[in-house]
């Protein structure tokens, strides 16, 4: 997936289940509502509220009567949507009203689908930086991580990543996403691991060499804790 993509859809009362190995996907409320369950977290998705589902993550999702919401997917290492605070948010004014806009004119979206992806998309990057924060840091050093899974990193190496002392990273990571530096790696490992263990006929023991573990039964743990399965087991549900 290389840039946004923007659609309007309508949930069932039918309870689906998935998860998209290399997107981000916003659910923002237009009207009617949808339960949604991602990981371990369930919420409602109504008017003037968003969800975020984070790249490969499970979630099951159906709508209450009827609903008609706004979706926005968006590339893994989106810097609009690295990783947020809650995976349920308000909207902020400006972006309620442009999604209602959409709602009551859908041929926006089918007519001029590049404009509305643009507008969109800056609406939420004004949503996710409202105090004018400078977040690149957070994208270079997603991008690092991602790019090098397998490697020990340090967390002086990653705080060199993006110009920062090891300190100021360790203070500006907890703020940002909750996390420490050992643990903002882990969840990027076990995400790259769960794609390769979905899109690829690597081993599993292969996968968690590439995913910076040393053994299958190392991986395994990490997975379970993460995801509440194994990889054998997710390998064989997805064939």
């Amino acid at each position: 997936m290389k840039r946004p993509v923007i659609s309007l859809r309508t949930y069932r009362q039918e309870t689906l289940e998935h998860s998209h190995d290399d997107m981000w996907q916003l659910v923002l409320g237009g009207s009617g509502a949808m339960e949604l369950t991602v990981g371990s977290d369930s919420g409602s998705v109504e008017q003037g509220r968003m969800a975020a589902i984070p790249p490969g993550y499970h979630h099951r999702f159906c709508g209450t009567g009827h609903n008609r919401q706004v979706v926005l997917e968006l590339p893994a290492d989106s810097l609009f949507f690295t990783f947020p605070d809650s995976l349920w948010s308000v909207l902020p004014d400006a972006t309620r009203a442009y999604v209602d806009w959409l709602i009551s004119y859908p041929q926006m979206i089918e007519q001029h689908p590049e404009s509305a992806r643009i507008l969109l998309a800056e609406q939420l990057a004004a949503q996710l930086l409202p105090d004018g924060q400078d977040r690149r840091w957070l994208h270079t050093l997603t991008q690092q991580l991602t790019a090098r899974p397998d490697y020990p990193w340090t967390v002086s190496e990653m705080a060199s990543c993006c110009a920062l002392s090891a300190s100021t990273l360790q203070r500006r990571l907890l703020t940002a996403t909750g996390k420490t530096p050992a643990v903002f790696l882990t969840e990027i490992r076990l995400r790259r691991a769960h794609h390769l263990i979905c899109h690829t006929p690597l081993t599993l023991p292969e996968i968690a060499l590439r995913c910076g573990y040393s053994t299958q039964s190392s991986l395994t743990s990490a997975f379970r804790r993460f995801y509440g399965d194994t990889p054998a087991s997710l390998r064989i549900k997805k064939g």
